[in-house]
């Protein structure tokens, strides 16, 4: 993968999507694929949402590569996640600056419950919304709402 062979690209997406391929080489073969930021594969991303086995993975590789689809491709199997998918799903829903609106959007929207949003995360969001210069009047009533958020799991 160092200089970006096509076939070694292509070997590593076929066996990322082989449900039928061992979960540690499809893991090890997601995270190459990610690490190299491959062309397209937040598509492929979007669709291992569906299959727990390299979801982790996928849904920490989403905040890596930017795709429009990914907030509601996220948040449309939010519910169905196990508690250790939801903090990464809120992690890279917060990660980009697009993503991080439609993450305040569902939170307001009781689709996220505020206490899926650490205080870690709820900081992220306020400095990189003050750093954007962003000037939704609503953003402060949403932060506001967010008070009740959840402890930091690292404290604990």
């Amino acid at each position: 993968l160092v200089f970006g062979d096509p076939q070694a690209l292509a070997d590593l997406r076929k066996i990322a999507l082989t449900s039928s391929a061992g979960v540690p080489e499809r893991i090890a073969a997601l995270e190459a694929l990610i690490e190299k930021r491959v062309a397209d594969l937040a598509v492929d991303l979007h669709d291992l949402l569906k299959d727990q086995s390299p979801r982790r993975v996928g849904l920490r590789g989403l905040a890596a590569l930017p795709h429009d689809a990914t907030p509601d491709r996220v948040l449309a199997v939010y519910t169905k996640l196990l508690p250790e998918e939801k903090q990464d799903a809120v992690a890279t829903l917060a990660s980009r600056k697009e993503y991080a609106l439609r993450l305040l959007q569902a939170v307001e929207e009781k689709t996220i419950p505020r206490t899926d949003v650490s205080a870690y995360v709820a900081r992220q969001l306020y400095a990189m919304t003050q750093a954007q210069g962003y000037g939704r009047k609503d953003f402060s009533a949403v932060m506001k709402m967010l008070g009740g958020f959840a402890e930091d799991k690292g404290s604990q």
